[in-house]
């Protein structure tokens, strides 16, 4: 509209500037009968006028559909760009999900398809043992892969918060060390060597930063250290530097990476697709998730290689230390440690999914604790009223009727004393505020292994 108006404001200039043009002409063809005036008012330059009317007036109509053609040229143009865009990410897309699409589909092929065979009536028991050996390992990496891309959505919308906490970095060093020990015979890898190579801190060694993303770093650059190589080892070690910082490293003894291949191991998830013969990558993955954590935890990732030589990756996280009294390390609770004995014992498992209850029943039956299943929060809600004697809950935390927020909130009413444990297949810091948070004494991220529910059971019923 305003290019509009211009346009006319244009048009009126020059008819004005016309009329005086054409009423000088006449004047200097006839300054001999007439003076300027008489010129500028005689009929032939009011005729003129007309016709300079018309003249403009057509120049006016044919400007603005002119402009209004331009316009809609470039709105066509904008949103051709707009669409092409719409289509170059939508194709980068459907290369990723596609070939995340692979990623998922390997390992779920491995569960069922072992599966299936364990149900042959004639299994010998060693075939048994590799059978479960297999689909343990392919659980365990699908479960990797899903934790990774719930980071991947926090990150790429912005929604990924750090929980800058008191945290025990030898403890969970030691806790990984235990973990990968267990999984170097499910990857087939009992020949590499796993060492902790630390400098001289004490055991209750405590810094601020976030335990969880700082676990998941660690884990992921683990992860890949295991699978680059084949025989020799991985080493996990840190060292306080003088700049307020600490260097942590996962060195391995792999095959190593090429200087090319080097610089592109932390790009981004979606540049990983950019060339349709470059496949999606776990390994590349897991490293362009950590460099995002480490950024995000305020520190710095790089990698040294050498083709044969293995690959070293470090990064670092800003040094703030907690004074900490000297404690005891944590004995970590493994599937091989001695059978509790919590006949004496009665818990409660608020849980809706029937699966879900007969696995935790079937881990706890060798304890011989007294089990009550209740399938909604409401249901646990009266089981408490009704039997003073549970010791312990397992809550879950989406159920029908009632929630295991709600029911939580509700049975610390009537009794603040007992323990209740969250089991949620959501982090407890994703949309949990403090006021829920508080009638938790623990939770537990599904899916739940074996050793983490006997660890946190202990830490209640012994």
């Amino acid at each position: 509209m305003k290019k509009n108006l211009n346009l006319i404001l244009i048009a009126a200039i020059l008819i004005v500037a016309l009329f005086f043009l054409d009423a000088l002409l006449f004047y200097i063809f006839h300054s001999d009968s007439l003076t300027f005036g008489q010129a500028i008012f005689s009929s032939k330059s009011i005729a003129e006028v007309y016709s300079r009317i018309l003249m403009v007036t057509g120049i006016i109509i044919f400007a603005i559909i002119i402009n209004g053609r331009l316009n809609e040229l470039e709105f066509d143009k904008k949103s051709s760009e707009s669409k092409d865009g719409r289509i170059i990410r939508g194709h980068f897309d459907y290369n990723f999900l596609s070939s995340l699409s692979f990623q998922l589909r390997t390992p779920l092929n491995a569960i069922i398809g072992f599966s299936e065979l364990l149900k042959k009536p004639d299994l010998a028991d060693d075939s048994k043992e590799i059978y479960l050996s297999h689909i343990n390992s392919s659980s365990r990496y699908l479960l990797l892969l899903i934790n990774n891309l719930s980071e991947i959505s926090k990150i790429e919308s912005n929604e990924l918060e750090i929980n800058r906490v008191e945290t025990n970095v030898n403890s969970i060093i030691e806790e990984l060390f235990q973990v990968f020990l267990a999984r170097k015979e499910e990857m087939e890898k009992s020949s590499v060597l796993l060492m902790i190579e630390k400098i001289n801190l004490s055991e209750s060694f405590t810094i601020l930063t976030d335990p969880e993303r700082f676990k998941h770093v660690l884990n992921n650059l683990l992860e890949n250290a295991f699978h680059q190589t084949e025989d020799g080892k991985v080493s996990l070690g840190y060292i306080k530097k003088d700049n307020g910082f600490i260097e942590f490293y996962v060195k391995d003894s792999g095959k190593g990476f090429s200087q090319q291949r080097l610089e592109s191991i932390f790009e981004r998830y979606n540049k990983l697709t950019d060339n349709r013969n470059l496949p999606f990558d776990g390994a590349l993955l897991r490293l362009a998730i950590s460099k995002s954590l480490v950024k995000l935890l305020g520190g710095d990732i790089w990698a040294v290689s050498k083709v044969g030589e293995g690959v070293t990756i470090y990064f670092t996280v800003p040094y703030m230390e907690v004074e900490k009294p000297e404690v005891k390390p944590v004995v970590t609770i493994t599937a091989s440690s001695a059978t509790k004995d919590w006949s004496d014992h009665k818990i409660l498992i608020a849980e809706d999914v029937d699966s879900n209850f007969i696995c935790l029943r079937e881990v706890l039956r060798p304890t011989k604790v007294e089990i009550l299943w209740a399938k909604n929060g409401k249901e646990a809600l009266a089981m408490v009223k009704s039997n003073p004697g549970i010791d312990l809950i397992l809550m879950d935390i989406l159920m029908p009727e009632m929630d295991g927020y709600e029911a939580s909130k509700e049975i610390k009413k009537i009794r603040p004393e007992l323990n209740i444990i969250a089991q949620t297949a959501y982090t407890i810091e994703d949309g949990t505020n403090n006021e829920n948070k508080k009638n938790f004494s623990g939770y537990l991220i599904k899916p739940i292994w074996a050793p983490q529910l006997m660890t946190a059971l202990d830490k209640f019923l012994t």
